[in-house]
């Protein structure tokens, strides 16, 4: 049974905190987005022919030009970035690695606006897609953030959560374990059947919700040997 796809539209509800070369904390927009899904960062509505786009990475802060002056700069990203209206950054096919803070600088005016984008990421093992039945399946999901899960994700009441097939929540069972270490790194383990034909493939869904509005998920899919 293939899952129902996330909308793609990014939603703004939280704010990421970020310390600046000074020390000082600030906080900006966060938006989320599932894997392979896309986003589109504000700049302001600004010129964009004097505007510089820049990405800083969540883990090593190294900083990345991705636009200037209107056009897209080659980097690995270049292939997936493209400018919209008001020089607004989109951002298409959305990995965990570009998980992150992006600022949008115009020099004329100085003004300057800043977001954060964050990306489930479901990582598995062992890492085979195809396993025998009875043999168990370790699921860990991670929401990287820039403030490692502080005020811009539990702080607010955002939680992952694993669902099924069927957009049910998963819970333990005598087969299933589901350990939640923070609001933004819950596991699945999981022992594996084929005894009904149409659980040949299992797909499981890490999904990020505050309240009853799902924000971003991640899939993982396993075929059971018959």
């Amino acid at each position: 049974m293939k899952m129902p796809p996330i909308p793609c539209t990014v939603i703004v509800l939280l704010t990421c905190l970020i310390q600046d070369h000074m020390g000082i904390q600030l906080y900006f927009p966060l938006f989320f987005s599932s894997s392979g899904g896309t986003a589109t960062l504000p700049c302001g509505d600004v010129n964009c022919s004097s505007t510089t786009w820049i990405y800083r990475h969540r883990q090593t802060f190294a900083e990345m030009v991705l636009a200037k002056n209107g056009h897209i700069v080659p980097s690995f990203k270049a292939e997936r970035l493209s400018l919209g209206p008001g020089c607004s950054l989109h951002i298409s096919d959305i990995t965990s690695e570009d998980t992150g803070y992006y600022g949008c600088e115009e020099i004329l005016t100085h003004s300057h606006t800043y977001s954060c984008l964050t990306v489930p990421h479901v990582s598995a093992s062992p890492h085979e897609t195809e396993m025998e039945p009875c043999s168990v399946v370790t699921l860990h999901c991670l929401l990287y953030t820039q403030d490692d899960c502080g005020k811009s994700v539990a702080d607010k009441g955002a939680v992952l959560a694993w669902v099924d097939e069927g957009q049910r929540e998963l819970n333990s069972t005598p087969k299933r374990q589901i350990i939640t270490t923070s609001a933004c790194n819950i596991t699945l383990m999981e022992k594996l059947t084929d005894t009904n034909p149409c659980l040949a493939q299992r797909t499981w869904r890490c999904q990020l919700t505050a309240g009853e509005q799902v924000l971003a998920s991640a899939n993982h899919t396993v075929r059971v040997k018959g």
